[in-house]
């Protein structure tokens, strides 16, 4: 009689400790993604010099949420040895579908702005740069997508947890912020419908990865999977469609255009 006595009182603590290591879990939450974003603002209005804002993004994106999930933070990040090439292969073959999709939807969303006298036109960014150039700016690339892929989809998605256990409500939260985070590139700029378009289409990127992060891990598209796409990606938006010298400057209320797509009367 004694034990059926305790075991209420055993099970009351068990959910004390579960219910404060569920509030530990969302105060570090808090915490690590408050100094992401509050360092992604800073950016916009702080000059750290090239590599030193390399270096920091570098520490609070990828080696902060490894620290905070140690002893073994790639395992619960879901990195695997296990048939890496086809890992691989599937974020390349993503990429390879996502990458057009990107790009007839910017023409059409921006097709509709583009003023009286002008039309848009695609060039390679490549054009007139140098072999060193594209390298430099491939490396960029890939140390700028790489902590983006730990603090979001290793760590945060993972760690959403904490907050609530439906996984559709988990991809579209995280999507949502990974879309938000990236409103850092305009903070400078004025606001226009552009900046609008790249928020949005960069939180639906989010969405897809996570999507198949999330219910196709089974099928082989891991972390490691991800991190392929979002470097591939980002190389090609940079390769196809990266900033291009305007040689005519667009009309009053109409910024210049910041992408492969631009206006010239040419």
């Amino acid at each position: 009689h004694w034990k059926k006595r305790l075991l209420p009182e055993r099970r009351t603590n068990m959910e004390r400790t579960t219910e404060r290591s569920r509030w530990a879990g969302r105060l570090e939450v808090v915490l690590v993604m408050a100094t992401v974003w509050l360092f992604g603002f800073s950016t916009s209005f702080i000059h750290f010099g090239y590599w030193t804002g390399q270096i920091l993004r570098f520490c609070l994106f990828a080696v902060l949420p490894c620290v905070v999930l140690l002893p073994h933070p790639f395992a619960y990040m879901g990195f695997t040895r296990k048939r890496i090439g086809k890992q691989l292969l599937l974020g390349l073959l993503t990429t390879l579908i996502l990458y057009p999709v990107c790009l007839a939807a910017e023409y059409v969303f921006l097709q509709p702005l583009v003023p009286e006298g002008y039309r848009m036109t695609f060039r390679l960014i490549t054009q007139g740069q140098s072999i060193s150039w594209i390298a430099a700016d491939a490396i960029h690339i890939f140390f700028s997508s790489f902590p983006e892929e730990i603090i979001f989809r290793g760590y945060f998605q993972n760690r959403l947890s904490f907050f609530t256990s439906s996984k559709p409500a988990r991809v579209v939260i995280q999507a949502v912020l990974f879309g938000l985070i990236h409103i850092v590139n305009h903070l400078a700029d004025p606001f226009s419908l552009e900046s609008l378009f790249q928020i949005s289409s960069t939180a639906v990127f989010g969405l897809v990865i996570v999507w198949l992060y999330y219910y196709k891990r089974d099928k082989g598209y891991t972390i490691l999977s991800a991190m392929t796409t979002h470097v591939v990606y980002n190389f090609l938006l940079q390769l196809f469609i990266g900033t291009v010298g305007v040689p005519v400057l667009p009309p009053t209320g109409f910024p210049p255009r910041k992408a492969g797509f631009f206006i010239s009367t040419r």
